[in-house]
């Protein structure tokens, strides 16, 4: 083998591989730098499409229902209802029945009870005291031809009974006052009181002094009875409070704004802890000190 004549062939296979590898290395820096154009190179729908702001998203969560509440906390003093009495002295028609002292003969109506309008209590004698709303306390008893305010409340009292006084004045005991008496009476299980009256001495309806009661307002609770049944009523033959308790407390001043005339409260006994429910019916923003509770308003 003749070393001389193999070396052109081998100067040009050297020759031949540079140059595939100078075309294989320039194919990659081309293609390299392609890629860098493309990625530098941007249209401007692309750079518009980049940059605009994405679609709309909806985002969901559970949704609760709730009633937010602020407690606030004050302190107050419970003040009585009005107390209203009817005397016993003279209770009952005495003598009716023989009997010269008011003797209670049947209870009604226990202490703790809610009275209603028309509402009989107990009987004395026999008879029945029944229960009526007016300011002015029955003082006399009422029969026909009587005239004044103690008459216009019996006929509202009737009236509300469902026992109307008919075409009679208000306040002028006529005819149709005591169609309602008897009426009323009647529907109680009673006959109805009367008296003698003109120079025939015919019998009229009248309504006692002694079985009417008047109170200012309702609701009404009968808070005592002056005697047990079958025992001589003394000192107050019924006594009722009138109207609901009420509760003047005092906010601290940084509350006021929290509470307003409508709202619900519960008021709680510190001593037994027992709970009621109430309404607050004002609020007065007057800051008092003096012989306040807590120094607030």
């Amino acid at each position: 083998m003749n070393p001389a004549s193999d070396k052109p062939g081998r100067d040009r296979l050297h020759r031949r591989r540079q140059i595939v590898l100078g075309i294989a290395i320039v194919a990659i820096l081309a293609s390299v730098g392609g890629l860098l154009l493309s990625a530098t190179i941007k249209s401007p729908a692309q750079l518009a499409a980049e940059t605009r702001s994405p679609g709309l998203t909806r985002l969901t969560a559970p949704v609760q229902r709730r009633v937010i509440s602020v407690s606030v906390m004050a302190q107050a003093v419970i003040s009585k209802p009005e107390e209203v009495s009817m005397p016993a002295s003279g209770a009952g028609r005495v003598g009716a029945q023989g009997s010269t002292e008011p003797i209670v003969t049947r209870v009604f109506r226990h202490p703790g009870s809610i009275l209603h309008p028309g509402e009989a209590i107990l009987e004395v004698n026999g008879d029945p005291v029944f229960v009526f709303q007016g300011t002015v306390p029955s003082y006399r008893d009422m029969t026909s031809g009587e005239q004044g305010l103690d008459i216009a409340q019996l006929q509202a009292g009737l009236a509300t009974a469902g026992y109307p006084a008919g075409s009679d004045a208000r306040g002028v005991f006529g005819a149709g006052t005591a169609s309602a008496v008897a009426a009323f009476y009647r529907a109680m299980g009673y006959q109805a009181p009367t008296t003698s009256a003109g120079r025939k001495a015919r019998h009229v309806v009248m309504v006692p002094a002694t079985e009417v009661m008047f109170v200012p307002r309702f609701p009404a609770r009968l808070l005592s009875l002056g005697a047990r049944v079958g025992h001589v009523a003394k000192g107050s033959l019924v006594t009722v409070s009138v109207g609901r308790p009420s509760i003047r407390g005092q906010l601290n001043p940084g509350d006021a704004g929290l509470v307003r005339p409508g709202m619900s409260v519960a008021i709680t006994d510190p001593v037994t802890h027992r709970a009621i429910g109430g309404t607050v019916t004002s609020v007065s923003h007057l800051t008092k000190t003096k012989g306040s509770i807590i120094g607030g308003i």
